[in-house]
């Protein structure tokens, strides 16, 4: 049998990373693993196999065993590594199918963990060739310990021999250990915690939905030739760079391309070998570390050559601090957020440029072989990079997770890359020339350049010559219809010609503005045609709106008439202004010779609003909007016959087309009642009666007439709708289908656009059937004489998939903004490559490959939600493909807390348990992230005056909403509301039932420590930390105020999680309280009946004894009185509490009691018993306590005497760096420092004697322990006699991983095996 050596030793950071993700069940997870396979000529089996033996006997980590504990173990005797199978005599089939069968053995599985698991190999032996396969762990194996392998064999085979080895991979990892620490981790460790906050994230590269990739990943490699490689260093020497800066350069340049972001995060990957002994660089083990490095553009994006300086100058700043890994940063991001699900940092890049000769082959390319296949697979990593040189060539290989992202994608980013590297070798000029346009694939512009050819002929018009035209061809038809009748052709022309010609009487005409307010009907109608005929603009004004909102228009607008229905429209007017009612107006007329016909003057000036407050005026020509309406018209047959209802309110720019679209073929438009054009029993009667064909609204119009018209079968139908047009806003899914479902012959079309490019610029068909994979209705394909494109910030074409702001282009630009020229030039930019002007809208889409554009929202700040991004748009979607969701609007509520998610809901049929169902089918499909605590259903969504679902207004709501956690039930008694009131208050939800536990609203350990000092001040009643596991609710603590007669703290034994399993103790730390083990609890609760053992010391005026021997002693009455007389003791403990339990153990067996300790990385003074700690380290050491590391005292401390004065004099600067200290209060925090101080000096002083007959588990963390308290604490392991451990189990993580979510879960496994043994 194989035997292991006596001690094993720990993994490196990125070891443990590899060895969590192949034994975590994560996507992306599984072995990390380079594959290599190679073919060369027959050579003598046995002489190889020697030379493969000996060099597994002369490294130690070719024979090593790696135990799911973490420890690397080095077996004496292991089976061959090296098989030898034949394939002669087997047909091409066979041949084909045995190798792949190996293939994917090796790739996907490698070597075994239990050992030898290094590497395997696989020699296919034939009549004239040889095929090698060969599988390593890079867990052992880094770039150079794979040049030391290969070269040694070269070597060996070649009659030579090998120097001796005085040094071990071993010993090199436990003097690594031990620099952890000195004063360079710790600066380090400071440098990197200090960036987290503005750290960006991974490269926001496209995704497939839904997207999996299970397997190897995909390898792509290309090479530039030596003349090539050769041209490129030039370059770089006349640049002074580095080719690895230079290539990391290029590889970030290309992941900008087709990142959402331009700054992200990349992994490197590098070689660490510290110059320890001088044989460090001929041992085979893994040396890599990594680096997460930030890539920002600089010098413009446009400039490669000071991107890849800006990425010198950061390499070299944060390699200086690589003594705090890559991975303890993401471990330091998982603990912050709470999570560990999901790759954070996926995308890696690898230099091996500098290593070995350039010249040489590479790997086993050095015994003559020629490599037919390799592949390197990582867990946790979906794009991997690596650059080498070979034979005088530049190597890159990529291994991707190609499944996660769409079609080609990558294909493309690896064809601009090589494309980038090629121009950068031969081109001087690429390196400070734009690369943007030559990044995005030469087909994917084609294809926009030819949707974008929109290129037809527009006759020169103004808005009103059609209805011109009619007036004079139908007369009698029927223009408009309301409720109380119809207006021809003839009369309405009538009434604008009154207008017309009162505003020419009057000085006023071309070039001049004209406000309308009036209510929907006629007399608006005749107004904005009279306006357009006398050859000025119109100004649309809300009759509605403030009397200050309409003056403000009025004055921006420097308007030289105000036309309005009464006295009191016309208020505000400025004082040069004519002003008259419409029903005033003198009998008169202007011909139609004489009406303006001039196509490019100003037709109408609409107000938005704007950023600042102040309303933006939109600036639109007589021709941009014609082009607008003569293309819907004849794209969707609008003719005289049609009738359309005129929805929306004419301060919208929708209402163009209403009035204009239908009097420019001879239509009618269908007016509704001013006050009940909400009304959707009004809107539905009118349509019925009028017999409306053409529907144009923003889609909640539609989506609530389509309601109201399913919602009973003997409703009358739309018989005579053949088109409805839906814009403005996100169009439901659903909504194709539920009209299909009501008028069979309407074709559904989305439109979209802005106000400053007149009304519309693009169309798509809503189908009544939606693809599944669609998450919203596409944008679409740009109407006629007007562009769209996708573009970056440096207005650069966007690569299909990959989001970017929405420009649009061509006939329909408004002039920009009336008298804001600032405001004009942010908006409208020229591109700088093709001189076109564009309309910056603010708005972010993508392309997909056939040349539809996707709307992905506004251009706000992202939403994060514990470090992850978050698609609201996703959750939207999610929601309204629920039964019985009608429209769902997702919001983020910020507070200091952070952003939380907020949903609402408009759904067919309410219960009070909606929201559950609907939070139970989200978890079903999408991360728990991602599923809003909060979600409020309603009949309906509120509207804005336009018609659009008001996001303001929801996410002024989502401020009052508070996270359901059940049946809400108010607060009823005065202790009741006022701890509802104090929970509120202290965790930022606006209201608390008497149900809801605390910890479910977001509390945490040091918020319940605020809490329990609160209540302390309101109520006159201290209570023990740990009263929050048995009175988790408002209720249960009112409940426990109002009776007083035996508070939960007169004893230190405390029930934690009541059940029906053997009772266990958990033995509180060096802090006293339990709630570090809330966690634990939650993972073991169910399997045993848990107590707590806590401090009194916390909670009353009892003094800490000066040894653990005595505070045990204390306990041990309490302890007895709290367990079953027949049953063993079992006791868990972590640090200071795992001494103690140790001690309590010790006398329970003395006494005759069997009894079981669990310990959990347990620390104590050293056998040399040094005095106590300095203020400074024991204060130090309580705030790394307290707050889990997150902060540190700083240098304010230093030279104080006491600990408590030198809290005091920490405390400003603690409080300012940490708000949520200053509501534990400086009072608070001396109390809980005196606590854990006396219990240190406890600590420093055990002995650590033996105890025969008592079972120990002793469980330490991977980590050693870091911060104060590992510069005076050892291990209690390294300190007990020999023969005290029952067993000793290393496991991953740091000393806080029993209080952290992602890593509980290894040791609660432990803690229960510990418990169950016998």
């Amino acid at each position: 049998m194989d035997q292991l050596t006596a001690t094993g030793f720990g993994l490196s950071d990125l070891q443990q990373a590899y060895l969590i993700g192949e034994l975590g069940d994560f996507q992306l997870g599984g072995p990390a693993l380079f594959y290599e396979e190679y073919a060369c000529p027959p050579f003598d089996i046995e002489a190889f196999t020697a030379a493969v033996r000996t060099l597994v006997r002369r490294h130690p980590m070719l024979r090593c065993a790696i135990g799911e504990d973490g420890q690397v173990r080095i077996l004496d005797d292991p089976p061959a590594s090296l098989t030898v199978r034949s394939l002669r005599g087997e047909t091409p089939r066979r041949r084909a199918a045995l190798l792949a069968a190996s293939r994917r053995e090796l790739s996907e599985d490698g070597p075994p963990l239990a050992g030898p698991a290094a590497f395997r190999m696989v020699v296919w032996c034939d009549e004239a060739e040889f095929l090698v396969q060969m599988a390593g762990r890079l867990i052992v194996f880094d770039g150079q310990s794979g040049e030391v392998f290969a070269q040694e064999l070269r070597t060996l085979l070649g009659g030579g021999d090998l120097a001796p080895l005085d040094f071990t991979y071993e010993r090199y990892r436990r003097e690594l250990e031990q620099r952890r620490d000195g004063p360079e981790y710790a600066a380090a460790r400071r440098y990197w915690t200090e960036r987290l906050d503005d750290l960006p994230g991974a490269p926001e590269l496209p995704l497939r939905r839904g997207g999996r990739h299970d397997g190897p990943l995909v390898r792509r490699t290309f090479t530039l030739p030596p003349e090539l490689t050769d041209a490129f260093t030039a370059a770089l020497r006349r640049r002074r760079l580095t080719p690895t800066m230079a290539v990391a350069a290029a590889f970030a340049r290309v992941l900008r391309h087709w990142s959402r972001q331009p700054r992200f995060t990349v992994n490197i990957m590098y070689g660490e070998r510290l110059n320890l002994h001088p044989d460090v660089s001929r041992l085979i083990g893994s040396f890599a570390s990594t680096l997460l490095l930030e890539c920002s553009p600089a010098g413009g994006q446009d400039d490669f050559a000071a991107d890849a300086t800006a990425i010198r100058s950061r390499l070299l700043r944060d390699m200086a601090h690589g003594a705090f890994s890559g991975v303890s940063v993401i471990r330091e991001l998982n603990r912050r957020s709470g999570t560990v699900s999901g790759a954070r940092m996926p995308v890696v890049f690898t230099s091996m440029l500098g290593l070995g000769s350039d010249t040489d082959p590479v790997f086993l390319e050095l015994l003559g072989w020629q490599r037919r296949d390799s592949l390197v697979r990582t867990p946790q990593v979906a794009f991997d990079h690596q650059v080498f040189m070979r034979a005088g060539e530049m190597v890159f290989s990529w291994d991707t997770a190609d499944g996660l992202y769409p079609a080609g994608l990558v294909d493309d980013m690896f064809a601009a890359y090589r494309r980038l590297l090629v121009d950068l070798a031969t081109e001087d000029g690429a390196w400070t020339s734009p690369v943007g346009e030559r990044l995005t694939p030469d087909r994917q512009l084609a294809v926009r350049a030819q949707v974008n050819d929109t290129v037809a002929e527009v006759a020169p018009q103004t808005l009103h010559d059609g209805f011109l035209t009619w007036a004079r061809r139908t007369p009698d038809a029927e223009a408009v219809l309301t409720s109380t009748g119809a207006t021809t052709y003839r009369q309405l022309r009538s009434r604008a010609g009154a207008v017309a010609a009162a505003l020419r009487a009057a000085g006023r005409g071309p070039g001049d503005l004209v406000a309308v307010v009036a209510e929907r009907g006629v007399d608006q109608i005749a107004a904005l045609l009279g306006v357009l005929m006398s050859g000025a603009a119109y100004v649309p004004v809300s009759p509605g709106w403030p009397v200050r909102r309409r003056a403000q228009i009025f004055a921006g607008a420097a308007v030289r008439a105000v036309l309005g229905q009464s006295d009191g429209d016309l208020d505000g007017a400025p004082t040069d202004a004519v002003r008259w009612r419409l029903a005033d107006l003198a009998t008169g007329d202007l011909p139609d010779t004489e009406t303006a016909d001039d196509p490019e003057a100003l037709a109408y000036v609409i107000f938005t609003s704007g950023t600042t407050g102040t309303p933006k005026g939109v600036m639109i020509r007589h021709q941009s909007a014609a082009n607008t309406i003569v293309d819907i018209n004849e794209r969707f047959g609008v003719t005289a016959a049609d009738r359309a209802l005129a929805v929306s309110e004419f301060t919208f720019d929708l209402s163009v087309y209403d009035v204009f679209g239908l009097l420019a073929v001879g239509g009618t438009v269908v007016v509704p009642d001013p006050e009940q054009a909400r009304e959707v029993v009004h809107l539905h009667e009118l349509a019925d009666r009028t017999g409306v064909t053409v529907w144009s609204s923003v889609p909640a119009y539609l989506a609530m007439y389509v309601d109201y018209v399913r919602a009973a079968a003997d409703r009358a139908r739309p018989r005579t709708l053949r088109l409805a047009m839906v814009s403005g806003d996100w169009v439901p899914l659903p909504l194709g289908r539920e009209l299909a479902e009501i008028a069979p012959a309407a074709r559904c079309v989305a439109l979209g656009g802005a106000t400053e490019a007149s009304i519309w610029s693009n169309w798509f068909d809503v189908p009544a059937q939606v693809p599944a994979e669609w998450t919203s209705v596409p944008y679409g394909w740009p109407l006629r004489n007007q562009r769209f494109h996708v573009l970056d910030a440096q207005l650069a074409h966007r690569p299909d998939w990959v989001p970017g702001g929405l420009y649009i282009a061509g006939r329909g630009l408004a002039d920009g903004y009336l008298h804001a020229p600032e405001l004009t030039a942010a908006a409208f930019v020229t591109h700088p490559v093709t001189g076109e002007r564009l309309y910056r809208t603010g708005d972010v889409g993508r392309y997909r490959p056939d040349g539809v554009i996707e709307f992905l929202g506004r251009d706000d700040p992202q939403v994060k939600i514990n470090g992850f991004r978050v698609e609201l748009g996703e959750i939207e979607a999610a929601l309204v493909e629920q039964p019985g969701v009608a429209d769902a609007v997702v919001v983020a509520r910020r507070s200091e807390r952070g952003a939380s998610l907020v949903a609402f809901v408009a759904a067919e049929a309410t219960r009070p348990t909606t929201g559950d169902t609907l939070r139970g089918a989200l978890r079903a499909v999408l991360p728990g992230y991602l599923v809003p605590p909060v979600i409020e259903v309603r009949e309906a969504l509120p509207l804005t005056g336009n018609g659009k679902v008001d996001r303001a207004a929801l996410a002024a709501a989502a401020a009052g909403l508070a996270p359901d956690t059940g049946k809400f039930r108010a607060p009823r008694t005065a202790t009741q509301r006022r701890l509802a009131a104090l929970w509120s208050e202290l965790l930022d939800v606006p209201s608390v039932g008497i149900d809801d536990p605390f910890f479910a609203l977001g509390g945490s350990s040091l918020q319940a420590a605020q809490l329990m000092n609160r209540v302390e001040r309101e109520f006159g009643s201290r209570l023990p930390l740990a009263a929050l596991y048995q009175h988790r609710t408002v209720a249960e603590l009112a409940r426990l105020l109002d009776t007083r007669d035996r508070p939960a703290g007169a004893s230190a034994v405390q029930s934690l999680a009541p059940g029906d399993g053997p009772p266990v103790v958990l033995v509180h730390p060096v802090g006293g309280d339990l709630l570090c083990y809330r966690e634990l609890v939650d993972r073991l609760r169910g399997d045993w009946s848990l107590l707590g053992l806590a401090s009194p010391a916390l909670d009353t005026a009892v003094a800490v004894p000066p040894t653990l021997t005595e505070l045990a002693r204390g306990y041990l009455d309490e302890v007895r009185a709290a367990l079953p007389a027949d049953t063993p003791v079992r006791l868990v403990g972590w640090s200071l509490g795992a001494v103690l339990a140790y001690e309590l153990g010790r006398q329970l067996t003395d006494a005759g009691r069997a009894c079981t300790a669990v310990l959990i990385d347990p620390w104590v003074g050293p056998a040399d018993a040094p005095g106590e700690p300095a203020a400074e380290e024991l204060v130090r050491a309580f705030l790394t306590d307290v707050t889990r590391g997150e902060v540190s005292a700083g240098s304010a401390i230093g030279g104080v005497c006491t600990g408590e004065e030198a809290l005091r004099v920490a405390w400003p600067a603690l409080t300012a760096d940490r708000p949520e200290l200053t509501s534990l209060g400086l009072e608070a925090a001396q109390r809980l420092f005196g606590v854990f101080a006396a219990h240190t000096r406890a600590l420093l002083r055990y002995p650590a004697p033996a105890a025969p007959g008592l079972r120990v588990h002793l469980l330490e963390a991977q980590t050693a322990l870091g911060g104060a308290a590992g510069g005076y604490l050892v291990r209690l392991g390294d300190r007990l006699p020999e023969g005290a451990v029952t067993t000793r189990l290393r496991v991953p993580g740091d000393h806080f991983a029993v209080t952290d979510p992602a890593g509980v879960a290894a040791i609660a496994d432990a803690v229960a095996d510990g418990l169950t043994e016998p």
